[in-house]
C-alpha cells in the first residue's frame, strides 16, 4: 500500500459505459490494485462535487478516470481525518478495493450443495457471510452485508447453484 503524499482536494471526472461523465471531489488516500491485480484504483474519501453530502469511502478505476485536477476556489482540505481513515480502512477490509462505491445492504443467497462447494473454493471477490444456515439436503442459506454489485459479480458464475433471495 503506497499512500499518496499530496493532500490537496482533487476533482476527477470519470466515465462509465453508456453513462455521461461524472465529477467528484476526492480526498486521495492511495492507488491500490484489486484483489486479482487486474486493475488499479484511486482510493480515498469522495462525494459528488456539486453536493454538500458527506465524504464516503470510494474507489475509482484508473482506466475510467478522464481528468484529474486540484480543486480551485475551495477552502476544503484534501486531508483525510482520523475518523475518515478508520471508516476507509474498515470499508476496504469489508468490501475490497473495487466495491467501495455503492450502498451495502443485507442480502440472502440460497446455495445448492454444489454451490456450497463452489463458494468454499472460489475465493476471488468473495463477499464474507455474516451468517450461514446449513440445511439437511447439503444446501445453505448465507447472509451478506455487501453491495449488490459485489453479490451479482461473484454469484453470476454459480448459475443455477445460487439463488439470490434478497434483495429482489
Amino acid at each position: 500500500e503506497s499512500r499518496l503524499p499530496d493532500r490537496r482536494l482533487l476533482v476527477i471526472k470519470t466515465a462509465e459505459r453508456g453513462v455521461s461523465a461524472n465529477s467528484f471531489a476526492v480526498k486521495p488516500y492511495a492507488v491500490l490494485p484489486d484483489t486479482g491485480g487486474n486493475y488499479h484504483y484511486l482510493v480515498g474519501m469522495s462525494k459528488r462535487s456539486d453536493t454538500r453530502e458527506p465524504y464516503k469511502p470510494a474507489s475509482f478505476r484508473i482506466s475510467r478516470i478522464l481528468q484529474v485536477r486540484p480543486r480551485l476556489k475551495s477552502y476544503a482540505s484534501g486531508k483525510i481525518t482520523q475518523n475518515e481513515l478508520k471508516n476507509l480502512k474498515t470499508a476496504l477490509k469489508k468490501n475490497g478495493v473495487q466495491y467501495l462505491v455503492g450502498e451495502t445492504s443485507i442480502s440472502r443467497v440460497n446455495l445448492s450443495a454444489d454451490g456450497v462447494k463452489m463458494f468454499n473454493s472460489v475465493l476471488h471477490m468473495r463477499p464474507q457471510p455474516v451468517s450461514t444456515v446449513h440445511l439437511d439436503d447439503g444446501s445453505s442459506i448465507l447472509e451478506f452485508d455487501c453491495t449488490e454489485k459485489q453479490l451479482s459479480d461473484y454469484f453470476f458464475k454459480f448459475g443455477s447453484n445460487a439463488r439470490i433471495l434478497a434483495p429482489d
